[in-house]
Formats: C-alpha cells, structure tokens, sequence
C-alpha cells in the first residue's frame, strides 16, 4: 500500500488542492482524470489504511488494488446532491469490497482444505511418502494428465507441505494456490483411474 501512495504522490501536480472537494468529484466524473484520483488516494490514506488493518488476511498489493478499484467507482458514483461527504460514502463501499473478498478467500481456502483431503482419499499409497520414489509420484500424477506446476503443487502437497508453505515455495499468492487446487481436484475427480 505505501508503494501505491509513493506512486499516486507522483501523479500530483498540487493543482488539486486548490479546488474545493465537490468541483474535484465533479471533474473527475467528467474527465477520469488520474491526478483526482491519486489527490482522493493520498488524502485519505490514513482512513484507506485504518480500514485495511481490518482485514489481515488479504494481502497489502491487493489491498491497494481494490482500493483504486473503488475509489475510481465512488468517484464516478458519487451524488454531488449528497448530504454524506465522499469520504463516509468511499468508506462503506471500500469496507463492502474489502469483506466480500475476504469471504471469497475463506471460500476457496475452505474449497483447498476439501481438495486436499480427497488428493489424499483419491491416491492411496501404502508406502510412507518418504520412501517413495519420486519417478513414481512422478508416473502417479501424470496419470491425471497435470500440469508441469500442478504436478510439482501436488508432490508439495504430498511431501506435507502446508498450502502457505508451497505458495511462499513456488512464489505465486497464496490465492493462487487455492485456485490451482481446485483445478487439480476437478481432474482427479473426473478421472476413472483408481491406485487401490
């Protein structure tokens, strides 16, 4: 998020501040301009960011995101003819988007936890995973026609690495992981291959 707010101070070009805020909302409907949008960003970071604190579970750069992606919205949307000053009407939409996508995590956290014990009911190895040799892990996933990266997210997952441990491991947002998991569980529900 502060990398967002080093970013949007540089779009300022101090004109901004001289203009009331209703003539900046009304401009911006007009125009799109950035500068509006970097001026709303920077002036109510303080808010932006007691709101964020809120919803620990989302990552700050998507944090950011959304919160351009609404602020754009609420200045677009915004009644001029309102009684409620913009930073009040930005605030709930902001916390809505924030909580919508922190259920949205939870989902597919919860959809992941679920993929991850029928990986394990669907594959039955009698051996410990230790001492199984990678060719065959290998020869066992590629059964269910995987990816170069959902076969190696499966062996994570198989050597009994966390889902937060294979995404700090693989590099990608834990999101993604979450994601992939479900696609790997789709194939290896709707394949005929039974390892019993």
């Amino acid at each position: 998020m502060y990398e967002t707010l080093k970013m949007m101070r540089g779009i300022l070009n101090g004109k901004e501040c001289k203009v009331g805020e209703k003539e900046l909302i009304k401009e911006y409907q007009e125009k799109l301009s950035p500068n509006i949008l970097a001026y709303f960003y920077v002036n109510n970071f303080g808010v932006i960011l007691q709101i964020s604190k809120e919803y620990p579970l989302l990552l700050s750069e998507d944090v950011a995101s959304f919160c351009l992606q609404e602020l754009d919205l609420s200045l677009q949307d915004y009644n001029l003819e309102m009684d409620n000053k913009f930073i009040t009407y930005f605030s709930k939409r902001f916390k809505n988007l924030l909580r919508t996508k922190t259920e949205e995590l939870y989902l597919q956290k919860n959809k992941a936890n679920i993929l991850c014990d029928n990986i394990e009911d669907k594959v039955i190895i009698n051996e410990d995973i230790n001492n199984f040799y990678i060719e065959d892990i290998d020869l066992l996933l590629s059964e269910y026609k995987l990816t170069n990266i959902e076969k190696t997210q499966s062996k994570l997952k198989l050597a009994g690495y966390t889902f937060k441990e294979i995404s700090k491991i693989l590099n990608y947002r834990p999101i993604t992981i979450y994601i992939r998991n479900e696609k790997i569980k789709e194939k290896i529900l709707n394949s005929n291959i039974n390892f019993t």
